[in-house]
């Protein structure tokens, strides 16, 4: 799915991992491949355990961004 932060478009992708359980999900900015990191609930985990995994080439992300990923993550993980 798609969605819009500060005029980009970032890709967002729900994923269950079925070899670990776990459910990520994934924000990536296609205008800057560097730009990539995940949301992480462990399997049978609250929201209170989720995680932030960042992609090894990312440098680094605004503030602002993450909070915007991390509301868009729990809207999607709790099914909002």
């Amino acid at each position: 799915m798609k969605r819009v932060y500060a005029n980009s478009v970032i890709e967002v992708v729900d994923l269950d991992d079925v070899a670990s359980g776990e459910r990520a999900i994934e924000f990536c900015d296609p205008s800057n491949t560097d730009l990539c990191f995940a949301v992480v609930i462990p399997e049978g985990a609250s929201w209170s355990e989720a995680t932030v995994s960042l992609a090894p080439r990312c440098p680094e992300i605004s503030v602002a961004f993450m909070l915007w990923a991390i509301d868009v993550a729990r809207e999607i993980f709790e099914g909002k």
